[in-house]
């Protein structure tokens, strides 16, 4: 049965991911790259991206974000930048996901680990974490573990 928060399109995802990847890869280099672009915004297109990339609902994803989708959409049409908190959150994701993508080969691989209780994060859901920065922080740590082979 599927989770009623999200999608399913893999490889409309993986293509998105790609050209997103594209687009922002500059913007999530380091830390101090997100940084620096959250507090010069994102373009509003990224939250549509992110909505294909992570499969979650737009409505979900814009809850993560504490904005309306019509909001979004106003943004989206007038090419108005998302403020730093939001554009720092969608930044967040896509190094989760570059990071995630990297580790276990493809989106849908990690889409799996991310709706299991994990381990390394004393059994929570990941995906329950990336509704706060230091969630996505959180993750992308037990990623790094995961990664070097520290599952303890």
């Amino acid at each position: 049965m599927q989770n009623e928060n999200y999608r399913t399109d893999d490889a409309k995802s993986s293509k998105v991911f790609n050209e997103a990847l594209a687009n922002y890869g500059d913007f999530v280099a380091d830390d101090f790259s997100i940084a620096t672009q959250a507090i010069e915004g994102v373009d509003a297109n990224l939250f549509y991206d992110m909505v294909d990339i992570t499969g979650l609902n737009k409505n979900v994803l814009a809850e993560y974000l504490d904005i309306s989708t019509k909001t979004l959409e106003r943004y989206k049409e007038s090419h108005k930048k998302l403020n730093s908190f939001r554009s720092e959150i969608l930044l967040k994701l896509v190094t989760l996901y570059k990071k995630g993508i990297e580790i276990f080969g493809d989106i849908h691989s990690f889409r799996r680990w991310l709706n299991k209780p994990a381990y390394g994060l004393d059994n929570s859901v990941p995906a329950k974490l990336m509704v706060t920065s230091t969630g996505i922080d959180v993750i992308i740590e037990e990623l790094i573990r995961i990664e070097y082979g520290d599952l303890a």
